[in-house]
């Protein structure tokens, strides 16, 4: 069971946060050069596969990035196998379906400084500090890829397969939005998904 969710979510995570990234570089060019040189200090033209230990700075990104733009409005659906009385008071009962609202948490000003405004290197190492919070890492604040022992399998994968491809494309290419002010999403359901009519223009990168 574990193997065919990962075969299942992580190509789904990996186009959607992949799409999410690249935009976000688009509308926030300024994180462009801090990211190609570190990819420039730890990578080089050989590799083909990103160790999380040297690129700290684009796994921030990618955290902030999905902290803003989860492909999900609501995260770990439970359906309630007896009644229930949470601690604050609210009842469920057998057969009722419980869920997070991810979407929301990751924007809630209670838990992240300026909640609403993208922070590229948020997750990144403070000084002093040994190492950041991952991308992959999960948390009751932060359930990005579920939690406990529901979370995705197939995580460490798509992470993996997600920061390959990005540090292809800005090394290679250079990329912006051919609109930045069109819309770039939609909803089905709970469901939020790039817009395939959203161009994005690239070209070769001269260096």
């Amino acid at each position: 069971m574990s193997s065919n969710l990962a075969g299942f979510h992580a190509p789904i995570r990996y186009g959607r946060t992949l799409t999410y990234a690249l935009f976000d570089l688009c509308l926030h060019p300024e994180y462009l050069e801090p990211l190609r040189q570190e990819i420039h200090d730890n990578c080089t033209e050989e590799d083909g596969l990103v160790s999380d230990a040297d690129l700290l700075l684009l796994d921030s990104f990618l955290k902030e990035s999905s902290r803003l733009n989860g492909s999900e409005t609501i995260s770990l659906r439970r359906k309630a196998l007896k009644n229930f009385n949470f601690s604050d008071g609210a009842h469920i009962t057998a057969g009722d379906s419980v869920c997070v609202p991810l979407r929301a948490m990751g924007r809630d000003p209670a838990h992240f400084n300026d909640a609403h405004t993208f922070d590229g290197f948020r997750f990144a190492p403070k000084p002093g500090a040994r190492r950041g919070i991952k991308y992959t890492e999960n948390s009751p604040l932060y359930p990005y890829w579920g939690y406990g022992k529901e979370s995705c399998p197939g995580r460490f994968y798509a992470a993996v397969a997600i920061k390959t491809t990005l540090v292809y494309m800005l090394r290679n290419y250079d990329f912006k939005l051919a609109d930045e002010t069109a819309p770039r999403t939609f909803s089905w359901r709970t469901t939020i998904i790039p817009r395939s009519s959203t161009k994005l223009l690239i070209r070769r990168r001269e260096v």
